[in-house]
This record gives structure tokens, sequence and C-alpha cells, in this order.
């Protein structure tokens, strides 16, 4: 009788531990099932393309872009001269960040100077630029100009295959997501910085982590323009105005290590920005 008690114990623990397991999972899918629901709610959810404005770096800058990009500061930590926001449903990204000001860079070659940066960090596999062009009052309308500032504009339009997180492998042939980068240079002299925005739009993906909403290319070139047409500078404070002696020996410094880049390679290989 005791035998048979104890058998019996045995087994009622057991189904237990089984329920236990079950509930477990029945709870974990059903999370999944959720995420997995809102994600195709979002990917339809069209009103999410509004514009809505942002105000960055605590306010001192403004710019309006899709409800749909979130601020990965909220998740992940990010530098203070740097923005960041993401889209999960588009895999898309936008990026604002602050450099020291290089002027023996020539303003017209400063745009292809900051596109190969972007290359080089990333570590694309490869990097093509399909447009350039300067941007004038008419294109950043709230923004000082030459005539007062003596600032510079420009923007590029290039194709990359960057190959990122899970993908990364030791197989010399793996193949890399197929991006188009907008990026657009704010040459500020007057407080010795060079603003760069990147927007990423991948188009094309090596392994689709999940079925990401596919934007048309036309509309992502369109949703830059439009956004950077928003850009407003609130207050100019927010930038250190080093003395004069301090502000010589890092300009020095700045363009020794910006030389003129050469010719933008078709083919960049990845290494260190």
């Amino acid at each position: 009788a005791v035998a048979a008690g104890g058998e019996g114990l045995e087994e009622e623990e057991e189904w237990k531990q089984r329920i236990d397991e079950w509930a477990k999972n029945r709870k974990q899918t059903k999370v999944e099932a959720t995420k997995v629901q809102d994600f195709e709610s979002a990917k339809r959810d069209r009103s999410l393309d509004d514009f809505e404005e942002r105000k960055l770096y605590g306010g001192a800058m403004k710019l309006a872009f899709p409800k749909r990009f979130l601020d990965m500061s909220r998740i992940y930590p990010i530098r203070d001269n740097d923005e960041a926001w993401v889209d999960n449903v588009s895999d898309q990204s936008i990026f604002i960040e602050m450099f020291n000001h290089k002027p023996k860079l020539p303003d017209n070659e400063s745009i292809i100077f900051y596109t190969q940066q972007v290359a080089y960090s990333c570590e694309a596999l490869s990097a093509n630029i399909t447009e350039l062009g300067v941007l004038e009052q008419g294109d950043l309308p709230w923004l000082p100009h030459y005539d007062d500032k003596e600032c510079f504009y420009s923007y590029a339009v290039a194709e990359m295959e960057i190959v990122r997180g899970k993908q990364e492998t030791e197989d010399p042939n793996q193949r890399g997501n197929l991006v188009q980068v907008f990026l657009v240079n704010l040459r500020w002299p007057h407080v010795l910085t060079d603003c760069v925005l990147t927007f990423n739009a991948p188009y094309s993906w090596a392994v689709k982590e999940r079925p990401f909403r596919e934007i048309p290319r036309l509309k992502n070139r369109q949703m830059f323009f439009d956004m950077i047409r928003t850009m407003t500078m609130e207050d100019w404070s927010v930038f250190v105005m080093p003395n004069a002696t301090a502000t010589s020996a890092a300009t020095d410094k700045a363009d020794a290590a910006a030389a003129a880049p050469a010719a933008f390679s078709s083919s960049v290989a990845g290494g260190g920005g």
C-alpha cells in the first residue's frame, strides 16, 4: 500500500509539471501570436506614415518624419551627439550625427567623404553613389544659408550591400541586404560643426528575419526630401565653442584625418571608419 501510494504521488507530481510546462508554452505562444498580430496590423496601418514633428537634442533641433519611427535611445544607449530612430516594421532607420567641422575638406567633396565613412562604418560589401546634389533655400527653408552664415548643404543617394547582426558568418560568399542610403551633409562653419543625417531604406533582404513591409523606393526618396525640408534649429547654443587656440589645434588634427577623399569606389572594402 505504501509503495502504491508513493507511485501515485510521483505520477501526480509528473502531471503537475506537465501542466505547468503546457501553461508556460501556451502563454508564450499567446505572447508571440500577439506580437505577430501587432506587427501585421502595423504593416497595414498607413496612418503610421503620417509625419510628426520630433524634438531632437533636447529640443535644440526639430525634424518631422513618419510616426512609425521610434526613438532608439529608449532601449539602447545613444551618444549625446547622436540621434537614432528605427522602424521595425519596414526595417528602416534614421541617424543624425554631429562632427567637428573640417574646413580644409572642400564643400563639394564633403558629402562623398561622409558617404564613404558610412560605408566603412557598416562594413558594406559594396557601395555606389547614384545621385549627388546641392540643397538650396527652397530645399531647406528653415536653416541659414550661404549668404548669411557661409553654410553649405549637399546630399547623396547610394546603393549599399550590408551584412548585419545574425547574418554575419565567415563565408566569403555571404550576401547582404540591399539598402538605399540617403545622406545630407549640413556644414555649419559658424558653430564648427558638420551635421550628417542618414536615412537607411532596405529593399531586399538576404535573410528575412521577419516579413518586413516593403516600401517603394521612389516613396522613400520623396520621404527623405520631405523630411529634411522640415528641419529647424531652435537653439544654436548647444554647440560648444572652444577658444581660438583649441579650435586651431582641433581643426588641424581633423583636417589631417580627413584629407580630400578619393573617387568613391563601387566596391568598398569592409573596415573601420
